[in-house]
């Protein structure tokens, strides 16, 4: 194994490889949100896939409620939606505008998200073995005037469910979309998400 591998990355197919060969064996058991499959383009797919009603999967499926029995693999892969909004945004969908939001989820609000993080958490603890392990992404959002640490809930709800921080990896991005919404700027902009790395320790 190659012993060089960094806690951050630029390229998210060199991150994902390094990530899962360290953590994973070299290959994701299951990622129930795995929609066109364009997060393993270059890398070797899970051995089960599946997402909720959009892409390509081997079968439709909802990660908060996962067709297996529990301690079915060894290891997962979640991509979950992250955004929320209770303005025009999650009523009006225009035509050629909000890409992620027309393809993914977006919640009403912070709560919202968190509890269907919960839920695919917990989820993803049952039907794990012992010593499986989460791979989960996540990315810290600037909403309603407020820095919104993701990253932090997310660990707090894995670790309430039982599981234990192995790991954490960064993807960051050299350069984002501006948008022309704002005139003043109250926060660093977001130019990385999260991976955490999280280990089952109970049955």
């Amino acid at each position: 194994m190659y012993l060089g591998i960094k806690s951050y990355n630029f390229n998210h197919d060199l991150l994902l490889k390094e990530m899962i060969e360290l953590h994973g064996n070299g290959q994701i058991d299951y990622d129930p949100t795995f929609s066109k499959g364009n997060f393993y383009k270059n890398i070797k797919k899970p051995k089960f896939y599946s997402d909720f009603s959009i892409g390509n999967p081997l079968f439709f499926s909802d990660m908060c409620n996962m067709p297996f029995k529990r301690n079915t693999f060894k290891s997962i892969m979640i991509d979950p939606p992250f955004l929320w909004s209770s303005g025009k945004s999650l009523k009006v969908i225009k035509k050629n505008c909000n890409i992620i939001i027309s393809r993914f989820t977006l919640f009403k609000n912070k709560k919202k998200l968190l509890y269907f993080y919960k839920l695919a958490i917990g989820e993803a603890y049952r039907v794990l073995k012992k010593d499986g392990v989460l791979f989960f992404k996540c990315q810290d959002v600037v909403n309603g005037s407020l820095n919104n640490f993701i990253h932090i809930d997310v660990f707090n709800i894995a670790v309430s469910r039982g599981f234990i921080a192995k790991d954490l990896f960064l993807f960051l991005k050299e350069n984002r979309l501006k948008s022309g919404k704002w005139k003043k700027q109250n926060f660093a902009r977001k130019h990385h998400s999260y991976f955490w790395v999280f280990h089952k320790r109970g049955n």
